[in-house]
């Protein structure tokens, strides 16, 4: 008995178009993916994330009030609040696939104006090669911004920059293949470390 043809076919164009998870290729794709985190394309951040996607982030503001320049810095700050008993707490976060996308379409703008820079990664494959766990530190800084009524029209502001926040993160991702065969975040876990540095200027400009 003859194979119909048109199944045939489809299995060969998706095995055509299915990618192959190896460390070279997750590599490939966590560029691509702070790549367009960097140009604010919501579309391809969307796209990364599977269905089932699940994020989960605690971030600690470190040294309020106050300018540092490292994170070193920061740290020892609150090492002599806590000494003296105001202990820090993290502020925890959690997202499904939908959360993080419309996260990302109401501040792609924002990610626009901010600079990321990857200092370490790793990639561990696991034993049937089927996911990927990526462990990576990145440190992001953005502009902080006042506002204020505008000359020229009402509908007008004035933008000033007032300091740069700096994020120092610890994240660790699943990366596996989605049923069309590309690669996605199946989950991130993140570690966020927030506090002021002296003041930079806005990426854009």
């Amino acid at each position: 008995m003859r194979r119909p043809v048109l199944p045939m076919l489809l299995a060969l164009i998706t095995a055509g178009c299915s990618q192959e998870l190896t460390k070279r290729s997750v590599r490939e794709f966590v560029d691509e993916a702070d790549r367009a985190f960097l140009s604010g394309h919501a579309s391809d951040i969307c796209d990364s994330r599977s269905e089932n996607f699940q994020f989960t982030g605690t971030t600690f503001k470190l040294a309020a009030g106050r300018t540092v320049n490292t994170l070193a810095e920061a740290e020892a700050v609150e090492s002599e609040r806590h000494a003296a008993g105001d202990r820090v707490t993290g502020k925890v976060v959690t997202m499904n696939a939908r959360d993080f996308c419309r996260m990302a379409v109401e501040s792609r703008e924002a990610f626009r104006r901010m600079s990321l820079v990857r200092t370490r990664i790793d990639i561990t494959m696991s034993p049937d090669n089927k996911n990927a766990t990526v462990r990576a530190h990145y440190v992001l800084k953005s502009p902080e911004y006042t506002y204020g009524d505008s000359p020229l029209s009402s509908q007008d502001r004035v933008e000033q920059q007032t300091a740069t926040l700096q994020t120092e993160t610890d994240e660790e991702s699943v990366i596996t293949l989605s049923p069309g065969g590309d690669l996605v975040f199946a989950a991130t876990h993140a570690i966020s470390k927030q506090f002021r540095v002296p003041k930079e200027r806005d990426s854009r400009l």
